[in-house]
C-alpha cells in the first residue's frame, strides 16, 4: 500500500501512538506489553521513541512497563496522583484526561508527543481522532489481556500502509476525514 511506510522516519506529524498487539486481540501477557513484541518491533519501538520530545503514558502502563531508563520526558495520565503535578525524574503525573496530557505535552515540550499508553488511554484519543499517525504491530503471540477494540479504531482511522515479517506485521493507521453532513 502508498503512504507512510512502517519503517521510515517518523513524519512530522503532532501526536503519534505505538501499540503492539496480539493475535488475538490483546495488548498485553501477564499484565505487560513486552511479551508480545520481537525483536524487529523493538528496533521499530526504539526508532520511533527516537522522534519523540515527549512521551504520554496513563497510569497502568506506567506502573506495569519499565520506563526508568528513558531519557525523555514522561507525562503519566493517572487519578492516583499523591501530590498534584508530582514528578520523578522525567516522570510527571498529572490528574488530567489523556486529551489533556497529550495538549500538555506538546505545549511543554513539542511535537512530536509520542502515546505508549495502553487501550484505556488510547481509546478517547481514538475516538477523538486526536492521534496523526497511528503506528501498530500485530505479533503472532496470543496475549490474555487489554483487548483493543478494532471496531473503534477502524470506524476512526483507516489503514495506509502495511510489511509483513516473519514474527509480525507493522501497520500505520491515519485518521479517516470527517463526513460532510
Amino acid at each position: 500500500m502508498a503512504g507512510v511506510s512502517a519503517n521510515e522516519k517518523v513524519s512530522s506529524t503532532a501526536v503519534i501512538a505505538n501499540l503492539v498487539i496480539a493475535a488475538n486481540g490483546a495488548t498485553t501477557m501477564a499484565g505487560r506489553s513486552a511479551p508480545l513484541s520481537s525483536a524487529s518491533d523493538r528496533q521499530r519501538f526504539h526508532q520511533i521513541r527516537s522522534e519523540a520530545r515527549s512521551i504520554a503514558i496513563g497510569g497502568n502502563t506506567y506502573r506495569s512497563e519499565l520506563y526508568g531508563k528513558t531519557k525523555l520526558p514522561i507525562l503519566v495520565a493517572t487519578r492516583q496522583v499523591p501530590h498534584e503535578g508530582e514528578s520523578e525524574g522525567l516522570v510527571r503525573f498529572l490528574n488530567n484526561s489523556p486529551a489533556e496530557v497529550i495538549g500538555i505535552a506538546l505545549s511543554e515540550y513539542g511535537e512530536p508527543v509520542l502515546v505508549e499508553g495502553g487501550v484505556n488511554f488510547l481509546q478517547p484519543l481514538i475516538e477523538q481522532r486526536l492521534i496523526d499517525t497511528f503506528y501498530l504491530t500485530r505479533s503472532r503471540k496470543s496475549g490474555d489481556g487489554n483487548f483493543l477494540d478494532f471496531s473503534l479504531l477502524d470506524s476512526n482511522y483507516q489503514l495506509a500502509d502495511t510489511e509483513h515479517f516473519e514474527e509480525n506485521d507493522f501497520e500505520v493507521w491515519l485518521p479517516r476525514k470527517q463526513q460532510s453532513i
